[in-house]
């Protein structure tokens, strides 16, 4: 039988158990054996050190094989790249100005600095402040050109002096897809009912303007 080094400790332990046995039967005459009195003392002692030694050793670990280590990893490690978050592009209204009065059509236009975000589309909604909730999505999908935007937006036949709210928005492709087929809807049925923001609606920029 092959005895590893991590086993050492053990061994002592049982090594000494037996010789403070055999040193103590021997002392108390309860074995006969060649050995005197004074070499049975010397075998008790040698015992207690033993015992003592695979105590300690078995605590401290001193006989426990080295922890291997894997080496180390040479040459570059590819990391992932962290993806950016898309910040919109900065989109102002500078027609109609704020609190400005207007008629029941308008052409509204402004400004963009930088490229939409992929998987962003731009619409130009109203909203009367009469009716909170509903807003008005107006014509089609708008296409920057240039920096420059602009749209015909009807304002509606409301009564006068009613303060209405006109936001140019950014919205993802399911809801302009829901925004194309309400307006291919509106046109075949002359109907354009109020609907809430979609979901994924951004308000980008908006003024209130006065219908006179």
């Amino acid at each position: 039988m092959v005895i590893s080094v991590s086993d050492i400790p053990t061994v002592l332990v049982i090594a000494g158990i037996i010789f403070i046995f055999v040193a103590l039967a021997r002392i108390s005459g309860k074995i006969t054996i060649d050995t005197d009195e004074i070499k049975a003392k010397i075998l008790g002692v040698a015992g207690v050190i033993l015992l003592g030694l695979g105590l300690i050793a078995t605590s401290t670990g001193i006989f426990l094989p080295p922890e291997i280590k894997p080496p180390p990893i040479t040459g570059s490690v590819s990391t992932p790249t962290p993806t950016s978050t898309s910040i919109p592009p900065d989109i102002k209204i500078t027609n109609p100005k704020e609190r400005e009065e207007v008629p029941d059509s308008i052409n509204v236009s402004g400004t963009i600095s930088g490229e939409l975000p992929e998987g962003q589309f731009m619409w130009v909604f109203v909203n009367p402040q009469e009716i909170p909730s509903l807003w008005w999505p107006q014509g089609v999908r708008i296409e920057p050109r240039q920096g420059q935007w602009n749209m015909h937006v009807w304002v509606g036949n409301t009564t006068s002096n009613i303060d209405i709210v006109i936001a140019v928005v950014l919205v993802d492709k399911k809801d302009d897809q829901y925004l194309w087929d309400y307006g291919r809807s509106g046109d075949l049925t002359k109907n354009y009912p109020g609907i809430r923001l979609p979901d994924s609606a951004k308000v980008i920029d908006k003024v209130t303007v006065t219908k006179i």
